[in-house]
């Protein structure tokens, strides 16, 4: 990813448009409220997809569960909810029973990683400027000066100027080489299985994860003939089940220093959980939160040995396959129509209009030959960055700007994925010792695959997602200083100057309001939206509705920011977590402002709508919108961005039927509501399936609840549903009458009690009197449950 520079802004540009480089670029996207120019380039324009995911075949499963591969790291449920979503339009490609355990195809993997891409870019600050470019880089030049831009070079003779780079390689820099006999193809490469006879013998060179696709393609198509698969030593991967997980198991500080030791530990474990009925896939499960500490901690000869004796085992034990497909390998083995050989290929020769495979199986003395209609290569793409002949790799090179790890699998790279730049003496060779000189690069970064032979553990979404988001700030804080300008007071028109006697005109258009800074936070648990709004010039900083179990992660970002808190705000008293807001203050000393509703104490200031807030420079204008509940408000930030609280929710609105709400005033408020300017963004305290935002302008025409309603329609349906109470509503309340500073059992307030026992069993018995209406609006009524 590229960081170009413009003449209003500094840039970062991002080279890679798969998983890397979208989440990437999403992230910066996301989080940058400075001027940017962001550049996505990518040879093949699989912008979202990549190799992975561009697959066409609904066959290639991805090979872990939905439930565990959400693109972002502090919401594990955003994949499920974006199918939920979806799941109407996906149809085709979708298991009926899907849920967290389901193998989805990886071609919907890649639309998920598209529509996250394109949701950031309509999202993101109008301060930045967002370009995907279909090109191939070719060089890459620094600068003249020190801290000057890099130049980057594009095939077509294209130069552009960049301050950052990421190199967001995915599997590797150097693309597969198709060979030339056209009976030979290589299984990373479009057409790998075109043009065959359904009863044509394939030999499939390799018995990993891309045999499985080939496999799987191949019986899509119809094939019937026999499949050959070999490798040397004929290992296949193994399939997912469903087990029962196992804690940790391994303290790296205590665990050998050396791949023999480390192998006889782990198999004592896997004997151990056997004869405790645990499975073996619990054991190496446990390793993976450990697995980089591990390979950290083996020399450079211990890690050379183990990509020698250990690293084909583990691979297959480690990266297994879906069910389904493990169950569909399985037939076909006991069916003859696979084969899995331990050989290996000695010679390749065109006979008579097929190939000649010389082969020597694994504990035979004497070769043989066997005779195939097409040898598919299935053995991964080449990682020797040392010696690849890519243009940009080897300006790299030249330039010392890039070194090999000396493993043979991607380039040196400090914690942060900063390149370290090539001894003075030249690369190292595979497997011999490394440099450990050179300082880490202020310009240029990789991720993921590239930093194998630091990582080892770096090509699977749960590492990827992480270093996403930490590579994002560090991105972000390298850039330099960014100020922000203050307007000054001019004099009014016809004023004269005090001792000029001239007259200075005012501006004929006024000027745009200030920039101000705004995340939006996720709590997966309740589903709830915490917002943090702050003025960059000041760095004061405003969160609304906080929720207590996200208090760490809401200081860690405020500090991570520079920001400091000045008061917190809640839209409504919430039945369905409790606050932060009380232990806010006492962390950070802020201010609770609250809406004026009846038992509420420890309050800062009272709301009760028509107020105006300010932030320095930021103004909140605070309206009332009754009808969820009575103290209902929601929050016009600089007249753009409305925080709606659970009165207005995307395609949606709040339930009445508790807090003594009034679907009447509900329904009076949102129509103050949608009188606002179109274009103005609605931002909800809710959302649960996987939506972010909306706008006044879809709202009025999309939202089923109000478009073409009468008020009276209006109030019919709202009272027409049962819906359960919110499960944490006898916590809830009573602790955010007290902003979360008093928690159920505390105290023993009587009246309190008795007014909170009151409104659960209300909520309680709408349960009871559940009927067929439940079923209306599916969508909403998995809000509460």
């Amino acid at each position: 990813m590229a960081l170009e520079r413009s003449s209003r802004s500094t840039g970062d540009r991002d080279r890679g448009g798969g998983f890397s480089g979208t989440l990437l670029a999403s992230h910066l996207l996301r989080r940058s409220a400075r001027p940017l120019e962001l550049l996505l380039i990518d040879r093949n324009g699989g912008f979202g997809k990549g190799l992975a995911y561009g697959t066409g075949d609904p066959g290639h499963l991805l090979n872990v569960s939905a439930g565990a591969m959400s693109a972002w790291p502090s919401d594990p449920s955003h994949l499920l909810r974006w199918l939920e979503l979806n799941r109407e339009s996906l149809s085709d490609l979708l298991p009926a029973d899907l849920d967290a355990s389901s193998f989805i195809p990886r071609q919907v993997y890649g639309l998920y990683l598209s529509s996250i891409l394109q949701d950031a870019i309509a999202h993101a600050s109008p301060e930045i400027r967002f370009r995907s470019l279909t090109a191939e880089v070719v060089d890459l030049e620094p600068g003249a000066q020190a801290g000057a831009p890099y130049r980057l070079s594009l095939r077509d003779g294209e130069q552009l100027q960049v301050d950052r780079v990421v190199l967001a390689w995915g599997n590797s820099a150097i693309p597969p080489e198709a060979p030339s006999d056209p009976l030979q193809r290589h299984g990373w490469l479009a057409g790998a299985t075109a043009d065959l006879d359904p009863d044509a013998t394939v030999a499939l060179l390799g018995t990993g994860l891309t045999m499985v696709d080939m496999v799987v393609s191949l019986l899509g198509q119809g094939h019937r003939g026999p499949v050959i698969a070999l490798s040397r030593r004929g290992h296949a991967p193994n399939g997912h089940r469903r087990v029962r997980p196992i804690a940790p198991w391994l303290d790296p500080a205590e665990a050998p220093g050396t791949v023999l030791g480390l192998w006889r530990l782990i198999r004592r474990r896997v004997a151990q959980a056997e004869r405790e009925g645990d499975d073996w896939r619990a054991v190496i499960d446990a390793l993976r939160p450990v697995s980089q500490r591990l390979w950290a901690q083996l020399g450079e000869r211990e890690r050379c040995r183990f990509l020698r004796h250990a690293a084909v085992v583990w691979d297959v034990h480690r990266h297994r396959i879906a069910e389904p497909l493990q169950r569909q390998l399985q037939a076909l083995l006991e069916a003859g129509q696979l084969r899995l050989w331990a050989a290996r290929l000695e010679r390749v020769e065109p006979q008579a209009g097929r190939l000649a495979l010389q082969l020597r199986r694994r504990g035979h003395t004497t070769s043989e030959t066997v005779h195939v209609d097409r040898l598919i290569r299935c053995t991964g793409i080449p990682l020797d960055y040392a010696r690849a002949q890519e243009p940009l790799l080897r300006q790299l090179r030249e330039r010392g700007l890039l070194r090999s790890d000396g493993l043979g699998l991607g380039v040196r790279s400090a914690a942060n994925g900063a390149l370290f730049a090539a001894p003075v003496h030249g690369s190292p060779v595979p497997c011999s010792p490394a440099d450990g000189s050179g300082q880490p690069s202020p310009v240029l970064y990789t991720i993921g695959s590239p930093r194998k032979g630091d990582l080892w553990e770096t090509i699977a979404v749960p590492e990827l997602r992480h270093q996403a988001q930490a590579l994002a700030e560090t991105l972000l804080r390298s850039l330099p200083r960014f100020l922000l300008p203050v307007e000054p007071v001019l004099p009014q028109v016809g004023a004269a100057e005090s001792g000029a006697g001239s007259a200075v005109s005012a501006p004929a258009v006024a000027p745009p309001p200030p920039a101000f800074l705004w995340r939006q936070l996720f709590d997966p648990d309740t589903s709830t939206f915490t917002y943090l709004l702050a003025d960059p010039a000041s760095g004061e900083a405003a969160l609304v509705d906080p929720v207590l179990e996200q208090l760490e992660r809401d200081l860690q970002l405020l500090q991570e920011l520079g920001l400091q808190l000045s008061f917190c705000l809640e839209t409504h008293l919430h039945a369905d977590h409790i606050t932060a807001a009380g232990e806010l203050r006492r962390r950070t000393g802020c201010r609770l402002i609250v809406p004026a509703a009846p038992g509420i104490t420890n309050a800062d200031q009272l709301l009760v709508g028509g107020e105006r807030l300010r932030l320095q420079a930021i103004e909140l204008e605070v309206i009332a919108t009754p009808g969820h509940s009575p103290e209902h408000l929601s929050y016009l930030v600089q007249g753009s961005h409305l925080l709606t609280g659970d009165a207005l929710l995307i395609r949606g609105c709040g339930r009445t039927d508790i807090q003594n709400g009034d679907p009447g005033q509900l329904y009076d408020s949102l129509q103050r509501l949608l009188a606002l300017p179109e274009a103005t963004l609605v931002l909800p305290a809710h959302d649960y399936l996987g939506r972010t935002s909306s706008s006044i302008g879809e709202e009025k025409r999309h939202n089923p609840k109000l478009a073409g309603r009468s008020r009276e329609q209006f109030i019919t349906l709202m009272t027409s549903q049962r819906l359960a109470p919110p499960r944490r509503i006898d916590q809830a309340l009573p602790a955010n009458l007290h902003l979360g500073d008093w928690l159920p059992g505390d105290h023993h307030d009587a009246d309190l009690q008795a007014h909170l026992a009151g409104q659960a069993h209300d909520a309680r018995e709408a349960l009871a009197k559940a009927d067929a209406n439940r079923d209306i609006y599916n969508a909403y009524i998995g809000m509460y449950i």
